[in-house]
Parts: structure tokens; C-alpha cells; sequence
């Protein structure tokens, strides 16, 4: 990660982490996939005591960001009344993020 890139995480970690929820793990200072599960055991310990019955599914999307949906991403900072200037940090470094994708002898960009 570049000192650029480490500015931007930093100042909107700052704009938005009171907004987030509880539960957020990635993105997050000092939160990450350890407390994620200590969380989950510790919820799976309350629910057994109780009798009840547990259920989970579990997902880990590979390179979640690269497939992330960037106009819904733009959308949210705007929803979350996101200062321009930062807006605009974000907005050009996704312009310039070209993610390439080959499969099966293809190759796909975005």
C-alpha cells in the first residue's frame, strides 16, 4: 500500500467509523479476522447453552474489493455526506484501478 493510499484508508476510517457497524471487522483498525472469531465462538457458546440450534455459512469472497460494485461504493460516500475533497481522492483512484481477470483462455477487463 502506498503512503497516498494509507492517507486515504486513514481519513475515511476517520469519516466513517461512526457509522459502521459493530460488527465490521475488515477496513477497521485493530479488528480483524481474530476478533471476527473469537465473536462467532463466543455467539455459538451463548447459543449452545441455551439448547439452540446453529446454522452458518461462511464466505470468503477472494479479491472482494476488485469485484466490488464501484457506483454503489461512490453512492455510499455520497449518502454518508463524504467531504468533495475526499470524494474526489476516491473517485480518481478508482478511475485509474483497472483489475484484470483471465480465465479459461479469456481474458476480461474492468
Amino acid at each position: 500500500m502506498t503512503l497516498m493510499e494509507r492517507m486515504q484508508v486513514g481519513r475515511l476510517q476517520w469519516h466513517l467509523m461512526p457509522r459502521l457497524q459493530a460488527t465490521q471487522y475488515g477496513f477497521m483498525p485493530q479488528r480483524g479476522a481474530e476478533n471476527a472469531f473469537y465473536d462467532l465462538m463466543t455467539y455459538i457458546y451463548e447459543e449452545l447453552i441455551l439448547k439452540k440450534i446453529i446454522l452458518m455459512v461462511s464466505l470468503d469472497i477472494e479479491g472482494a474489493f476488485d469485484n466490488a460494485w464501484w457506483l454503489a461504493l461512490k453512492a455510499q460516500l455520497l449518502a454518508y455526506n463524504c467531504p468533495v475533497n475526499l470524494y474526489g481522492m476516491v473517485r480518481g483512484y478508482l478511475r485509474d484501478f483497472e483489475v484484470i481477470v483471465r480465465y479459461a483462455g479469456r481474458e476480461s477487463r474492468k
